[in-house]
């Protein structure tokens, strides 16, 4: 199991082919290296004070399960993952 994320559980979403399944922030514990978030090519890395914040859209949920896995085996400490929830225009744009 993940650290951090133990009893959580990230809803499958439908999409279509070719879409992504939506914008995801991973909030780690610690400050990750260059070299560490270079592993990570599809997010973008915010160094906030103790933490790390990985944030980008991700293609379906084997690629969001590949990420937490991958911080995992590194042994990073997964604080939080939170999908950010669409933004939608105003109504007649």
């Amino acid at each position: 199991m993940l650290p951090g994320v133990a009893g959580r559980r990230v809803e499958s979403l439908g999409h279509e082919r070719g879409v992504p399944m939506g914008h995801y922030v991973i909030r780690v514990k610690g400050d990750l290296s260059r070299e560490l978030t270079d592993a990570f090519p599809s997010l973008t890395a915010d160094p906030e004070p103790a933490q790390t914040v990985l944030h980008g859209f991700l293609a379906d949920q084997a690629a969001l399960a590949g990420i937490l896995n991958h911080l995992d085996t590194l042994g990073v400490n997964i604080l939080e993952v939170m999908q950010v929830p669409p933004t939608r225009p105003p109504n007649g744009t």
